[in-house]
C-alpha cells in the first residue's frame, strides 16, 4: 500500500505555499507536508498491517480551515476504480486576533465536527503554523491508526505484539 499526504485550503493565502504573482518569481514555502509524509514513512507504515490492502493508495489531505477543532475524517472517500482512498484531516487555522501566526480569512467553516475524531490541542503550544500543522496532523494520524482505517475492506492499524498485547 501507497500512503501519500497532499493539502488544500479554503483560506486565500494559506498555506502560502507560492508567493508572487502567477508565473512570476513563485518563492515556495514549506506547508509541513514533507515532514508529515516522513514522518508516514518513518514511524506509521512500519507498525502497521498495510499488507492487508496491496496495491491501493491510501491519502491524506492536510485541510486548512478556519474551523474550531482538529481532526481526522471518521469516513474516507473510496475510488474503487483507482484503489485509493482518500482522508481529511482538519488543521484550524486562527486569526491573527488568536496569535501572532494567525491568519485573516473572509472564509467560513465548510466542515462539522460531528464527522471526525477531533484532536485536542492549545493554539499557544506552538511557535508558528508550520508546527502546528505538523502536530496536529500527526496526533490525527496516530488517532486514526489506532482505531483503525478500512481501506478495500479491511481494517489497516497498529499491529499489536502478540506477547504483551500492547501496540508496537
Amino acid at each position: 500500500m501507497i500512503i501519500k499526504v497532499t493539502s488544500a485550503s479554503n483560506i486565500i493565502g494559506f498555506p502560502p505555499s507560492f508567493i508572487g504573482f502567477p508565473n512570476k518569481h513563485r518563492i515556495f514555502v514549506d506547508d509541513g507536508v514533507a515532514e508529515v509524509q516522513a514522518f508516514i514513512d518513518e514511524e506509521i507504515t512500519p507498525k502497521i498491517n498495510s499488507e492487508c490492502a496491496e496495491g491501493w493508495t491510501l491519502t491524506f489531505r492536510l485541510v486548512f480551515t478556519p474551523a474550531n477543532f482538529s481532526g481526522i475524517g471518521k469516513r474516507g472517500i473510496n475510488y474503487l476504480s483507482a484503489k485509493e482512498k482518500e482522508f481529511g484531516i482538519i488543521i484550524p487555522i486562527p486569526s491573527p486576533r488568536m496569535v501572532r501566526w494567525g491568519v485573516a480569512s473572509s472564509a467560513q467553516p465548510i466542515v462539522d465536527a460531528k464527522m471526525f475524531k477531533t484532536i485536542p490541542f492549545d493554539y499557544k503550544d506552538y511557535r508558528n503554523a508550520k508546527d502546528f500543522t505538523i502536530d496536529c496532523a500527526k496526533r490525527s494520524l496516530i488517532e486514526a491508526f489506532r482505531a483503525g482505517i478500512t481501506v478495500a475492506m479491511e481494517k489497516i492499524k497498529f499491529k499489536m505484539c502478540k506477547q504483551k498485547n500492547q501496540e508496537i
